[in-house]
């Protein structure tokens, strides 16, 4: 009677096999204990069968998960740190973002007038769903090998990508009604992460000579005139603008360049240039956007920059290993696989210790 049984066990067990690989194995070896024909106790059969049950349910859940995801679902993953950032500000909106049961959590600098920073708090490793537009979207993050430690993972119930572009710009939107009036500063790590947001510094705030700010307001939005580009791809030039600040400590280098940025309604990325090599210059300038400002900050600090001599190969004073290079710097700012379209100012202390080459 029991081979019967178990006979037809089987049968039915190969029938799953063809949507779920694998059971029929695993029940092999488990019926057995659950049948009741063994010397078992049944404190132990009632145990071996809830294992059985938990088994195939979750088994049974990642088979229909697997199937849904593959078949059903659209899914894109959030990578460029612009759209992590417009999706983090929305996430951090929603509900469940403080309700979640694990969160990874980062520091924002603080304001003007705060002693410490805010608490950021994002899902980490778990998926939230909600509904857009009577669609039953997925957010879903999980852990990964980039300098952030995680990434982020947008699912859908379709087939097509407009609904998951059509959240996407309504996230865009209401981050750029967040962000009006406000510059974003992003400082660099590994990659490019978003520091704080400050008001708009206006231009009569910076002390200097007026015929200075004016000239050099003017040449930025030549340049940033959106018939400009065309203007230079015509001629065979490179579309591209950087600028030297050189002056004494609080003389308004830095104080310019971010009221320019408001002015011109740009994001400000600061690179330290004393935390990176040559390899991470080369990623972190890959990875800009398009149209933003890039602050060098005290150029004359990393020994790279600081000879005189002309001849970039000539330059003794070329750093080698995990600092960056006299030649990655020019490469990436004016060789011919630099990127064209952002503003480059570069400030110092001391110009007459500034490389030849570089100015």
């Amino acid at each position: 009677m029991s081979s019967n049984v178990f006979g037809t066990l089987y049968s039915q067990v190969s029938f799953l096999d063809t949507f779920f690989p694998g059971l029929g194995v695993a029940l092999g070896y488990i019926y057995p204990l659950t049948s009741g024909n063994t010397h078992l106790g049944l404190g132990t059969q009632l145990f071996c069968t809830l294992g059985l049950v938990t088994f195939i349910l979750k088994y049974a859940y990642r088979r229909v998960q697997t199937v849904l995801e593959e078949h059903f679902m659209y899914t894109t993953k959030i990578s460029t740190d612009g759209t992590y950032d417009i999706l983090l500000n929305w996430v951090q909106s929603q509900p469940f973002a403080a309700q979640t049961r694990s969160s990874i959590v980062t520091i924002q600098a603080s304001r003007e007038g705060e002693k410490k920073g805010t608490f950021n708090y994002m899902p980490w490793n778990t998926r939230n769903f909600f509904w857009y537009k009577g669609r039953l979207l997925c957010v879903r993050t999980v852990e990964d090998n980039s300098w952030r430690g995680q990434e982020v993972l947008l699912s859908c119930f379709s087939t097509s990508p407009r609904i998951l572009q059509d959240f996407l710009d309504d996230c865009r939107a209401i981050y750029e009604k967040s962000s009006k009036g406000k510059t974003a500063v992003y400082v660099n790590g590994d990659g490019w992460t978003l520091a704080k947001r400050h008001d708009q510094r206006p231009m009569d705030t910076v002390i200097l000579p007026e015929v200075v700010k004016r000239d050099f307001l003017d040449d930025v939005a030549e340049y940033l005139d959106p018939d400009a580009r065309s203007w230079y791809n015509y001629r065979k030039l490179p579309y591209r603008r950087g600028y030297m600040l050189h002056g004494k400590p609080g003389t308004g280098k830095s104080s310019l360049a971010f009221a320019a940025a408001g002015r011109f309604d740009l994001d400000i990325y600061v690179l330290n240039l004393t935390k990176v090599s040559d390899k991470t210059l080369q990623k972190l300038l890959r990875n800009l956007p398009a149209r933003c400002l890039v602050l060098l900050g005290d150029i004359d600090a990393i020994e790279a920059a600081k000879s005189r001599v002309g001849d970039v190969a000539g330059s003794k004073n070329e750093a080698a290993g995990d600092n960056v290079t006299l030649s990655g710097l020019l490469n990436e700012l004016d060789g011919v696989a630099s990127d064209e379209g952002r503003v480059v100012i570069l400030t110092t202390n001391h110009i007459d210790r500034i490389n030849l080459a570089i100015l």
